[in-house]
């Protein structure tokens, strides 16, 4: 198998690393000790796939790692391999295409092609605290899922045509409940495999299709002055419609709901396009802000 690795550069293997603030969950898996260093860097990745929630019950796939520094690492471990799993497959198979280099630009973000990835930063759209000294994106799922299943059953009697695998990137590895690799995602339960499937799907779609990676309004640092602004207009535009509406109670019941409805539809068609927009703070802006209205104008009318 080694010997393999060797002659053939389009193979990789994973590690892990067990560093809590960079998604790391469980034991180091290291490395062959056979593997030189170039090869740690060129046919490695690491398998880590960071979750959100505290308990074992409760862990949600919402969060794509690309790459982070191991030397910076709150503990040493075996798995040195800089970059994920995923962006070393969709690099190289770019690299195939011609889609090159793989950089780190001006602002300091990897860059493949036209193509920039935008690392959260510590404060994104839902997220408050994130730790840690990677790169990382939301992952942006698809529906069906981005590949095809085949049994090593079926691999091992022979019955997959050349065409399923030439030219493709190949993933191996469980599926099976027995190997407890599975994962809460947005579209249920999925197993390690798939995750990583989503995640390559994710990188190649974006430089090839221009498919959208998920982002958040404008922000400064700490500040998500772009999410301000927008429950502040909602806000606004509330305490208007309550105002010219507060004789008529029914007629502003209505114009409320449309109203939340409207950021609703906004939410999730900005979502279709990439877009993280600040939902519930802005629903519930706008059903304060027309309760103080109401109440105000209320006690002022006696």
């Amino acid at each position: 198998l080694i010997e393999q690795f060797q002659q053939q550069t389009n193979l990789f293997l994973v590690c892990a690393f067990s560093d809590p603030k960079q998604g790391g969950i469980g034991q180091d898996y290291a490395p062959p000790p056979e593997f030189v260093s170039p090869q740690h860097r060129n046919q490695m990745g690491f398998s880590n796939i960071p979750v959100d929630g505290q308990s074992q019950r409760a862990m949600m796939v919402r969060r794509h790692l690309l790459s982070y520094e191991p030397e910076l690492a709150s503990t040493p471990s075996a798995c040195t391999a800089p970059f994920s799993l995923s962006l070393q497959l969709a690099y190289r198979f770019l690299e195939q295409t011609g889609v090159m280099p793989l950089q780190v630009n001006d602002a300091g973000n990897w860059q493949l092609g036209d193509v920039e990835f935008h690392p959260m930063s510590k404060r994104f759209g839902g997220y408050r605290n994130l730790n840690g000294n990677s790169d990382q994106i939301m992952l942006n799922f698809r529906m069906p899922v981005p590949g095809q299943h085949v049994s090593l059953g079926d691999v091992l009697a022979g019955n997959i045509e050349a065409a399923m695998v030439r030219d493709r990137l190949i993933l191996v590895g469980y599926s099976a409940p027995i190997a407890r690799d599975e994962f809460d995602t947005p579209y249920g339960s999925m197993p390690g495999i798939w995750v990583h499937a989503h995640m390559v799907s994710q990188i190649l779609s974006a430089v090839l299709d221009q498919r959208p990676i998920i982002r958040v309004l404008p922000q400064s640092g700490f500040i998500p002055w772009g999410d301000s602004l927008w429950v502040l207009g909602w806000a606004m535009l509330a305490g208007g419609v309550t105002y010219y509406l507060r004789r008529r109670p029914w007629l502003l019941g209505g114009a409320i709901a449309l109203l939340i409805f409207g950021i609703y539809q906004i939410s999730v068609i900005g979502l279709i396009q990439g877009g993280w927009l600040p939902l519930i703070p802005s629903v519930l802006s706008v059903i304060g802000v027309s309760i103080v209205v109401v109440v105000y104008y209320a006690r002022q009318r006696g």
